[in-house]
């Protein structure tokens, strides 16, 4: 195997990037963090477009749509998943209904419609969401 080089370096989290998403047409990058945000990247430049607040916990997952307008769900330990999308400095849709668990994991339909999500304790759950 050879090497590889590095395209780009994306730096802004305060913590441990846990997740990283491309957006279907490779345009952004979204990643989830221990600093209790996620994030939207130009994949080209590196710049991070925005900051996505509200958890109130680790966000363990991040998962973009696989076509159409560019959203994002967020999964966190603060139990909740929020959806955020285009323009991604507009207010973020409030949190949907929360789990009982911390979210561990998250993944997309191939049609980019829903974001389904996993909560994991004794034993895990799952749960599916219509995004907008």
């Amino acid at each position: 195997m050879g090497e590889c080089t590095n395209f780009n370096v994306l730096k802004g989290h305060g913590g441990a990037v846990l997740d990283l998403d491309w957006a279907w047409d490779s345009s952004l990058l979204f990643t989830a963090s221990t600093d209790k945000y996620g994030a939207v990247w130009d994949a080209v430049t590196g710049e991070r477009l925005k900051k996505f607040r509200g958890h109130t916990s680790f966000v363990n997952s991040i998962a973009a749509t696989a076509r159409g307008p560019h959203l994002a769900c967020t999964g966190s330990d603060d139990a909740t998943v929020r959806v955020r999308g285009r323009p991604f400095g507009a207010q973020p849709m409030p949190p949907l209904a929360p789990h009982r668990r911390p979210l561990m994991g998250r993944s997309r339909d191939v049609g980019g419609g829903s974001c389904m999500t996993r909560a994991c304790a004794t034993p895990c759950t799952s749960s599916s969401t219509t995004m907008p």
